[in-house]
């Protein structure tokens, strides 16, 4: 096919989707729609709005400024109805189907697909290794497996291909859908019209969905989710983040993760909203937010920090201007996924005027707690907000094992617990690893948390953030919050290492702005020692923090590893660090 230019693809392709709904045969169609699982109710009453951009996270196609085409929910429920003749499972109690897609058409089709024939979805991380996808399908024993295709990606093809020798007879092949000319044709002579139907009731105790939790200490289990799990999840974000049929979602999140598939596809299908997929770049993100489609961006504090740095690196002060009035059109920015430095928070709000909503939760329980959405200056910076409608939440003393009261006016400690309609079933094929994180159908986040005037602050993993150290509880969470804020330290993770006097030291890995990401990790700029700076970063903590809090050792890196979502596994670091002989620290 011949080259088109995004702009005029763009153009073309908006005004041939407003002719195919105009003019198009229309049949209807029954959605089978479960009174007790309105998940798609509201799509459905909107089925001339934007449902999902043809820009793929795993498409070579940009948009620049404009926004791209998008199909409508109408055209979306198409495509998921064929998805019956390529899979049909009404012959089927509750398969288990896996799904191998970039974020993206394809993916949402086949999602809302399986939830209409109470199907149990299982979605892979596209970018997997190939030994990665057989520990979870060997895990699953899926009915079904869902492969998206990429053009042009040799090494993802090469992972498929070896994945069909092995699973050939219940492996399903699709190409992304990332241009109208893939679909238009199967859009004008099968257009339809769904319609709500009801259904008899399903069960809601059904597996609805199952993510892959990242293995620290083991493989990763599977954490698994009833029908009624996702829509509570879901739910408890509507109201109080205001979502509706008018937002428009950008998502450069991965999808094999709550905080892409709930939180983001999750929420904008349930409100009839669009969803617009793009593979993340620094500049591209920036011009979307000036192309006066998008009202809400979620991202992880790594995603805001490159953005920073972006806008940093321009020289022309008016390219500045315009970015920093991109974002006026957005209502709602939102950071999660791992622990948010206040000098992002504040920074981010001195150039684009919005004040990041910090959220937490976790792949267990969905969204547990949330600062407000108005007003914005109710926000506390480092502080994770009161709980979500429906969740209930309570403080439990790790060494008395006794409930710690939360009263007005007093702060108080503990390692978090949640229940509610929001906590998942269990862990995959390990009853015993269920059984464990639960107490009076209470579930045990791992998560330590302080609580002051009606807000919780998340102080950090109990197993790797929580620092023993001369007879003190320090979180390793609040110093690094203190070491972000010198203008040497780009990035930091802060471990507790064994020490027969104190019990754990306090071990502080930097990485210093300008460190050169080709250097030897353990190398800083030759124009300052790494003892010296080891000394200012000792003299900075020691005006922000009390002495057990105070880092005895420095160590000094090019970067640190992070997984997808932005986050530093410490638990792979702490075997490092405790064999790694100690004269290569400060």
């Amino acid at each position: 096919s011949s080259f088109i230019s995004p702009s005029r693809l763009t153009t073309q392709v908006n005004l041939h989707l407003k002719s195919l709904l105009s003019c198009s045969p229309r049949r209807l169609y029954s959605t089978n729609f479960p009174s007790n699982f309105p998940f798609f109710e509201n799509s459905i009453r909107n089925l001339h709005g934007d449902a999902i951009s043809l820009q793929h996270a795993g498409s070579s196609i940009t948009f620049n400024t404009s926004p791209p085409p998008f199909l409508s929910y109408s055209q979306l429920y198409t495509l998921i109805h064929q998805c019956e003749s390529k899979l049909p499972l009404s012959h089927i109690t509750t398969p288990k189907i896996c799904c191998i897609s970039p974020p993206g058409i394809n993916y949402a089709k086949w999602m809302m697909y399986a939830w209409q024939q109470e199907a149990f979805f299982i979605p892979l991380n596209w970018k997997y290794t190939l030994a990665e996808w057989q520990y979870v399908l060997e895990d699953v024993c899926p009915d079904f497996i869902i492969a998206v295709r990429v053009n042009g990606n040799e090494e993802y093809e090469k992972k498929l291909h070896a994945l069909k020798e092995e699973y050939g007879d219940c492996l399903v092949f699709e190409d992304e859908i990332c241009e109208m000319g893939q679909i238009e044709q199967d859009l004008e002579s099968h257009a339809l019209t769904p319609t709500l139907s009801p259904q008899k009731d399903l069960n809601m105790s059904n597996n609805a969905l199952m993510i892959y939790t990242s293995g620290t200490t083991s493989k990763p289990k599977g954490v698994v989710l009833t029908f009624a799990n996702v829509l509570a999840q879901i739910e408890t974000m509507i109201k109080p983040w205001e979502w509706s049929e008018n937002d428009c979602l950008l998502h450069v999140l991965p999808m094999h993760h709550t905080h892409g598939i709930i939180n983001g596809l999750g929420c904008a299908l349930y409100s009839g909203a669009a969803v617009q997929f793009m593979h993340f770049s620094e500049k591209s993100v920036w011009n979307t937010f000036g192309n006066g489609k998008v009202t809400m961006f979620f991202a992880v504090p790594t995603i805001f920090t490159k953005l920073i740095h972006y806008y940093d690196s321009l020289n022309d002060k008016k390219e500045k201007e315009v970015l920093r009035k991109s974002c006026s059109n957005l209502r709602l920015m939102v950071s999660g996924s791992a622990a948010l430095p206040p000098p992002v928070l504040e920074y981010w709000k001195r150039i684009t005027g919005h004040t990041l909503l910090e959220r937490y939760g976790m792949t267990e329980i969905g969204m547990c707690l949330t600062n407000p959405l108005h007003p914005e200056s109710a926000r506390r910076a480092g502080f994770v907000g009161k709980p979500f409608p429906g969740v209930e939440v309570k403080l439990k003393d790790q060494e008395s094992d006794q409930d710690v009261p939360l009263l007005e006016g007093e702060s108080a400690k503990g390692e978090l617990l949640v229940k509610g309609a929001n906590v998942f079933k269990e862990y995959w094929n390990k009853p015993e690893a269920t059984k464990k994180e639960f107490v009076n159908g209470w579930f045990k986040t791992g998560d330590a948390v302080e609580y002051s005037e009606g807000y919780f602050r998340i102080l950090g993993r109990q197993s790797v953030d929580i620092i023993k150290t001369g007879g003190y509880k320090v979180s390793a969470l609040e110093i690094e919050a203190s070491l972000l804020q010198h203008e040497r330290v780009k990035e930091c993770a802060v471990l507790g290492l064994p020490d027969k006097e104190w019990g754990e030291i306090i071990l502080a890995i930097i990485v210093p702005k300008h460190a050169s990401a080709a250097s030897p990790p353990e190398t800083v700029p030759h124009s300052e020692t790494a003892h010296t700076l080891a000394d200012q970063l000792t003299a900075h903590c020691r005006k922000m923090l009390s002495n057990s809090k105070i880092p005895r050792k420095y160590h000094f890196v090019s970067h640190i590893p992070r997984n997808a979502m932005g986050k530093i596994n410490k638990k792979s670091l702490l075997p490092f660090y405790r064999l790694t002989n100690s004269s290569n620290m400060q």
